[in-house]
């Protein structure tokens, strides 16, 4: 028997989909009329934004082939702040986990947190990434995925919950954030007075995580029953961090130093975060001071300091290579000048749909354009400026196509192979692609009919104060 004709199929790597998708976004500028916008200062943010009655048709700039190949460097170097903190993250956590900190501390929480109390740490996880979402900081959710992978294998689930756990917590709170930039900036350019809305919003919230905390409550307990069930079960035992309770290391005096300052690491943070206003950048500067004094307290040599160090960041290469190929496809959808093209389109679509569905239709919208443009602020400078007054047109407040434009922003960043510090974060628990859009597929759509039912709410009352 032909053996090469009984190979069994094997799914796209999360590489190979990247690739196809610049191979497409190329040749959609071949055939997708370019065009644009004339872009003005908005007098209130002080931003360029699109002047919404200014669209026209250019010439056409189609991306050949050696222009698609020079937009792979650009958009790895666009991603570089993305890139360096993946590195610098993985770094720090392997130097901590190769001291046994980790370990030894989980199995003593593990002792006492037995049967449902396990699910108080698992939660109290996910309430962190809700209130870093709520905050508007996605990338700050990057530092602690490794704590939240750590701990559900500790307890005995999966990669995939870990990750879950801060990623759909932390989106959940983005969704509907108060304080983000992406809002900021979309009430301005809507003209509504900053802040204003928050009570409903606050409702909103609460109406997306909980179904978001049910949905990874469901899938523990299906871990539990059988933790074959997991898609992760085999690849799992290559990250090396599961616990056995009888079987963790000592929790020495060493041990003890190395997790206060892990756990001091996350003070800093938050307030770097909420009072300083900590950049990607400055999140980078201090996860590599972590791992220089982790690797002190440790005990390390100089050399081995440094074997731990290269071994945590090469263990990220393969996320940081799909960061990177993600933002590609952004470069050549700009540089062959058809993402005006499309929203121009999209908001023509929006404005004939029947009134009652106009605010869903918005949300339908700014999801698919999410895809293309994954920069909150900047999908907010592009598609307000068209949405405020269209939500004029079509009988929608211009605060319900604000909460629209957020919760599209945000909802496919669940699984929008586009977005970088999504990327990032499956690629810190080492999971592919397809097998966290299979996990996720089912939340994902209920949450966005959540989104059209919170919406059709808000243009039944009103939203405002307009």
């Amino acid at each position: 028997m032909n053996q090469r004709g009984t190979k069994k199929f094997e799914l796209p790597d999360t590489i190979v989909i990247l690739i196809g998708m610049i191979l497409i976004a190329a040749s959609m500028t071949w055939f997708v009329p370019s065009g644009t916008y004339d872009r003005i200062e908005d007098p209130l943010t002080q931003r360029m934004v699109v002047d919404p009655a200014s669209f026209h048709y250019i010439e056409q700039t189609p991306v050949g082939i050696w222009d698609m190949l020079l937009a792979v460097p650009d958009g790895i170097v666009a991603s570089a702040n993305i890139i360096v903190l993946t590195l610098i993250s993985g770094a720090a956590f392997h130097i901590i986990n190769q001291t046994g900190a980790i370990d030894a501390g989980l199995g003593a929480a593990m002792k006492k947190l037995r049967g449902g109390k396990v699910y108080i740490m698992l939660f109290g996880i996910m309430a962190l990434g809700a209130l870093l979402g709520l905050r508007g900081s996605a990338e700050s959710l990057l530092p602690f995925i490794p704590l939240g992978v750590a701990a559900a294998m500790a307890m005995g689930f999966d990669s995939i919950t870990g990750v879950a756990l801060m990623l759909v917590g932390g989106i959940g709170g983005y969704s509907v954030s108060f304080i983000d930039s992406a809002f900021i900036i979309g009430q301005g350019i809507a003209g509504l007075p900053a802040f204003s809305g928050i009570p409903f919003r606050m409702a909103a919230f609460a109406a997306l995580t909980l179904p978001c905390a049910g949905y990874i409550y469901l899938y523990c307990r299906r871990l539990q029953k059988d933790p074959k069930s997991s898609s992760m079960y085999e690849a799992d035992k290559n990250l090396k961090l599961t616990v056995d309770s009888a079987m963790t290391p000592e929790l020495t005096g060493r041990r003890k130093a190395v997790l206060l300052i892990f756990c001091g690491s996350f003070v800093v943070l938050f307030y770097g975060i909420f009072r300083l206003n900590f950049n990607v950048r400055k999140i980078t500067a201090m996860y590599f001071a972590l791992a220089v004094i982790a690797g002190v307290a440790g005990g390390f040599s100089m050399n081995e300091f440094a074997k731990h160090f290269v071994d945590g960041a090469k263990s990220m290469m393969y996320g940081v290579l799909a960061v990177g190929l993600a933002r590609v496809i952004s470069e050549v959808l700009t540089n062959g000048n058809i993402l005006d093209t499309i929203t121009y389109t999209a908001a023509g679509v929006v404005g004939k749909v029947p009134g009652w569905a106009s605010a869903s239709g918005m949300f339908v919208v700014q999801m698919l354009l999410n895809i293309l443009i994954p920069s909150g602020s900047g999908q907010a400078a592009v598609t307000m400026p068209i949405m405020a007054p269209l939500a004029d047109l079509v009988g929608v407040t211009r605060q319900t196509a604000v909460l629209a434009f957020q919760m599209g922003d945000s909802i496919t960043n669940f699984i929008s192979p586009t977005v970088g510090y999504f990327m990032a974060a499956i690629a810190i628990g080492n999971i592919p692609w397809l097998k966290w859009a299979k996990w996720v597929a089912p939340l994902l759509l209920f949450l966005a009919v959540e989104c059209c039912v919170i919406l059709s709410v808000a243009t039944m009352i009103g939203y405002g104060p307009f």
